[in-house]
């Protein structure tokens, strides 16, 4: 089969499985369990298939996943006999027809690499739709993310690379594929955890330096370090920071974790670059110089989040003091539901990273001079200045416009002074009284009173209501904007006798019932 049958394949099982259960959001943990079985016994997996039949399948399967898999914590939050199953009459038991679909596809399947593949790729499913025991999409880092962390970090020779919140693992997965790099990592959230070990095992990757204990690996010393801290439910804080921690306190934690020439790239929310309880933080990495670049990011490139992020590039005993500032939130490619880092924007990055690269509105190389000067403030439009295009005024033309505005004004003016003549009425500031002869078959009596703006504002606004007519709805048919409608029915716009007349044709009232109230609508 081709790789993309053979996801499609593991991608139906999961979904029939979802369906079929009330597991909504972890199944891809109880796909994996098998997975794993599959993998570590082809006898044991063989077995389980002939008695899938057997209503306590479950508590077969359960009993085999604890006698073969030696790591007790892995899968030890599912339970198979628990599962409450969802069939219709003579349908059959969605945990037997789950090991037969997966039996007949790994023995139709020629390496298990290809079930690596297919099972990364139904975990980028799972994430997408939200259907993940972490409703935090930052637990599954996009891989071109990853990537570009890891080129940035990892030199070209043996590294030891650790992520000390492993999540779904496309650090330590990148930093192997890019240089068969030594990984460690920890991860406290039990299902991430089954996801990891379960991901990196199908991939051929060695996955025994992955825990879920973080005492395991407390007094590690590692070349490179990548994370993703979750920054919504605080799973980074471990027993070396107190509950009030930040997360740039975080950080300055893992500098004890890394050799002495060692290297971090680490994904933050903006607001460590500014905000006051994450001073302190900013000015021991500036004081003491670990802060190579940090790079602005586009916003909903993460699954189930919009928010854009940061990334801070750390190095140990560096020589140059200047930090690097690269502004690209504006360089991403759309989908459908997310924004995406394609290639040519992530060797954008790379290339200005790695030339130190000073690129008018992309990038800048900040003296520490400069830092100092904006009180450790790291916040990137401060150093990346986005340099508007100076528009050319032509004066002349302007005064022109004005003066013609100002005759339209005084022409309209005129005119409703003619119509308010008309229908009987004084118009505003003017004390003088006017006979009016109607031309319609009731006579408009004559008045001596001055126009009230204010009155033919809510006549105009209660005879559309009472129309059943929006002022959206009214506007576009006025060709007029609904603003300056909104202006005229809150009396604090005139209006011109062909608007007026326009009115009362579209609301089909008469105008005397505008300007006086005398007639209803019709």
């Amino acid at each position: 089969m081709r790789q993309a049958e053979i996801n499609e394949k593991l991608w139906q099982i999961c979904e029939n499985f979802k369906n079929k259960t009330e597991i909504k959001k972890n199944y891809i943990v109880y796909i994996s369990a098998l997975l794993v079985l599959m993998h570590y016994s082809k006898y044991t997996f063989a077995k389980i298939y002939k008695n899938r039949k057997n209503f306590y399948i479950g508590d077969e399967i359960d009993k085999e996943l604890e006698s073969i898999i030696e790591d007790k914590n892995l899968f030890s939050d599912i339970k198979f006999k628990n599962i409450q199953i969802y069939r219709d009459l003579g349908e059959e038991n969605i945990i037997s027809k789950t090991i037969k679909d997966l039996y007949n596809l790994l023995n139709d399947v020629e390496a298990e690499e290809n079930i690596g593949k297919a099972y990364d790729y139904i975990l980028e499913q799972v994430v997408y739709r939200n259907d993940i025991l972490k409703e935090d999409g930052a637990f599954h880092t996009p891989a071109e993310i990853a990537k570009i962390m890891v080129n940035l970090t990892i030199n070209q020779n043996e590294e030891k690379v650790y992520d000390p919140i492993c999540g779904s693992g496309n650090f330590l997965k990148s930093a192997v594929e890019y240089n068969q790099a030594d990984i460690y990592g920890r991860e406290t959230n039990l299902g991430y955890y089954n996801i990891i070990k379960t991901r990196l095992l199908l991939n051929g990757i060695d996955n025994k330096n992955v825990v879920y204990d973080d005492k395991v690996l407390k007094n590690i010393k590692a070349n490179v370090i990548l994370t993703n801290p979750p920054f919504s439910d605080k799973s980074w804080k471990n027993n070396e920071l107190n509950e009030n921690s930040t997360v740039g306190e975080f950080v300055v934690s893992l500098l004890d974790k890394l050799e002495e020439n060692g290297r971090m790239a680490v994904i933050l929310p903006h607001g460590v670059l500014f905000k006051e309880n994450e001073k302190r933080v900013r000015e021991i990495l500036i004081n003491e110089n670990y802060i190579e670049a940090i790079v602005g990011l586009p916003e909903n490139l993460f699954y189930n989040t919009r928010i854009p992020v940061i990334i801070i590039f750390i190095s140990k005993n560096r020589k140059d003091e200047n930090v690097l500032f690269i502004d690209a939130s504006q360089d991403y490619e759309s989908d459908k539901k997310n924004n995406i880092l394609s290639k040519k924007y992530q060797d954008k990055i790379k290339k200005t990273y790695k030339e130190k690269k000073e690129i008018e509105n992309y990038s800048h190389l900040a003296p520490k001079e400069e830092i100092l000067n904006n009180n450790y403030d790291l916040t990137i439009k401060k150093y990346v200045f986005k340099k508007k295009k100076e528009e050319v005024v032509d004066k002349d033309g302007l005064i022109q416009k004005v003066k013609k505005l100002k005759d339209e004004q005084e022409i309209l003016e005129e005119n409703i002074k003619d119509v308010l003549e008309a229908l009987g009425y004084i118009d505003i500031g003017e004390n003088k009284s006017s006979t009016a002869h109607s031309k319609s078959s009731e006579n408009l009596e004559t008045t001596n009173k001055e126009i009230d703006y204010s009155e033919i504002a809510k006549r105009i606004e209660r005879a559309r209501i009472e129309k059943g007519i929006t002022k959206y709805r009214l506007a576009l048919e006025l060709d007029m904007s609904a603003a300056y409608l909104s202006r005229i029915e809150r009396g604090v716009s005139t209006l011109s006798v062909k608007t007026l007349m326009q009115i009362c044709d579209a609301l089909g009232v008469q105008e005397s019932y505008i300007l006086r109230g005398e007639e209803g609508i019709n």
